[in-house]
């Protein structure tokens, strides 16, 4: 995976962070149409190296918060053990966002 996709990553979208375990992996996009964009560039890539993507763990997730309010399918994802979702947090002075 190192070559396939890390050394790939940092070559053809420098400017998409991602985090990889194993082959467990979370890529970071700026919208919605970049995301599917480059889901299908990697799913294409992975098919040159004899490799696919997992189906049922890979989707696109909107990332929410009080802030971004559009609805979606996915809003949660599961990674490293690990439930990434929207929550409620306290500011400095108590208030909830």
């Amino acid at each position: 995976m190192h070559h396939v996709f890390d050394v790939w990553m940092k070559e053809n979208h420098p400017m998409n962070p991602f985090e990889r375990y194993a082959d467990d992996v979370v890529v970071h996009c700026k919208s919605r149409t970049e995301a599917e964009r480059l889901l299908d560039q990697i799913r294409s890539r992975l098919m040159e190296c004899k490799l696919e993507l997992h189906p049922d763990k890979t989707k696109i997730v909107y990332c929410k918060d009080d802030k971004r309010n559009g609805e979606y399918q996915n809003t949660k994802f599961d990674f490293l053990g690990y439930t990434f979702k929207m929550r409620d947090a306290k500011s400095k002075k108590g208030n909830l966002f």
